[in-house]
């Protein structure tokens, strides 16, 4: 149900659609006539304390912007040189005399010995104890090793008869 008719601005009176285009152009025609103190350009800057911000336009005023080509490092004059090979930095140190009245034993005591958890060997019984005690088997001999010959017997090499003959003994 359009009649033409607008209801501009909420205030009650009714307008043409050739009433709101004069009050545009109207506005429009305004604009150029304002003064250019007022308002600030889209490409410039705005009013701002040049004090705090300063007046340049340059955002790296004041940076160096340009890297040496050598690889020098710069004099810094402005700092003393200290080198912390030469000076020795004062520390506390307790007389010798003190030093020299602690009793110095032998054995280092630990005090927080009791109150560790104890090793598994320390936990061991006897009968325990017995498999950490026993001989390393020595080396056997591989009957496969000369591709399936019959080893030599007089070669003293140690066989399955005679590691289960030590074995019996150790036993009794």
């Amino acid at each position: 149900k359009s009649s033409g008719l607008f209801q501009g601005g909420g205030r009650g009176r009714s307008c043409r659609k050739s009433d709101i285009e004069a009050q545009i152009r109207e506005i429009q025609g305004k604009k150029p006539a304002l003064d250019e103190a007022q308002g600030v350009g889209l490409d410039s800057t705005g009013y701002y304390d040049q004090e705090i911000y300063g007046g340049s336009d340059s955002r790296f005023a004041g940076y160096v912007t340009s890297i040496a080509a050598t690889e020098l490092e710069d004099d810094d004059d402005d700092y003393p040189s200290t080198s912390l090979l030469g000076q020795k930095k004062p520390g506390y140190h307790a007389p010798v005399a003190l030093l020299n009245d602690i009793p110095q034993s032998t054995e280092q005591y630990d005090p927080f010995a009791e109150h560790r958890p104890q090793k598994i060997a320390d936990r061991e019984d006897e009968y325990k104890k017995h498999r950490r005690m026993m001989i390393i088997s020595p080396e056997r001999l591989d009957p496969f090793a000369d591709g399936g010959k019959t080893p030599d017997p007089k070669m003293n090499a140690r066989t399955y008869m005679d590691v289960m003959r030590e074995q019996h003994l150790t036993k009794e």
